[in-house]
């Protein structure tokens, strides 16, 4: 877990995922097992992250219902 990240209410962070320093994850997200995210990046609500996946520096995410 790096610095200064925020994890919002009822998101949840598998064993294993790796997550930069400044990352915003808004509630209710998944992040899977043994995922990287780089830092910077920001995932709004609702988004899904499945095992293994790698999120770039800088990303940003929409979640689209």
């Amino acid at each position: 877990m790096g610095k200064d990240v925020y994890i919002g209410a009822f998101s949840y962070v598998a064993d294993g995922a790796v997550i930069g320093d400044g990352v915003k994850i808004f509630p209710n997200c998944f992040i899977g097992e043994g995922v990287h995210i780089g830092v910077r990046t920001r995932l709004h609500a609702g988004v899904k992250v499945y095992a293994k996946s790698v999120i770039g520096s800088g990303a940003s995410s929409i979640a689209i219902r």
